[in-house]
């Protein structure tokens, strides 16, 4: 007869839970980790906006920016790399502040939908604020650069 444990199930039983619950709690970083296929890296886009939020969080950090385009105002979603990433840039917690003028470089979204990883921020000043996260790879010298509204 197996062994009870303290809360009265066979001692095997607990143990095999117990187990299932750790490798689960390992899993759920590589399950939310995704890839870069949705930003075309040939292609940088420049864009004047606003702040809307800035998110200083893991795994990423994301910059959400009001842009003026031709059909009025557009929210853009600016992928950015993990708080330690980009504190080895300078960049820190109150780096981009809601209702700060901003200048950003991103790769976009390949489907067209507005959003992009960043490549580099300037503030009104035109200091540089930031640059591509680390691990990111750099596009080939044939990068075109387009400016928004083209």
């Amino acid at each position: 007869m197996p062994k009870p444990s303290r809360c009265g199930a066979p001692l095997a039983v607990c143990l095999g839970l117990l187990s299932g619950a750790f490798a689960l709690l390992g899993a759920r970083p590589a399950l939310a980790h995704h890839g870069f296929a949705q930003y075309d890296f040939t292609t940088q886009l420049e864009m004047r906006g606003t702040v809307e939020e800035f998110e200083f969080s893991q795994p990423h950090s994301w910059l959400t920016l009001t842009v003026p385009d031709k059909d009025g105002l557009k929210t853009w979603k600016i992928l950015m790399g993990n708080p330690p990433e980009l504190t080895r840039l300078g960049i820190r917690p109150g780096s981009f502040k809601t209702g700060d003028r901003i200048s950003v470089t991103v790769h976009p979204m390949r489907d067209g939908t507005p959003g992009g990883a960043l490549v580099t921020a300037r503030g009104a000043d035109g200091r540089t604020i930031g640059v591509m996260p680390a691990g990111i790879e750099l596009p080939p010298p044939d990068v075109r650069v387009k400016k928004s509204g083209e």
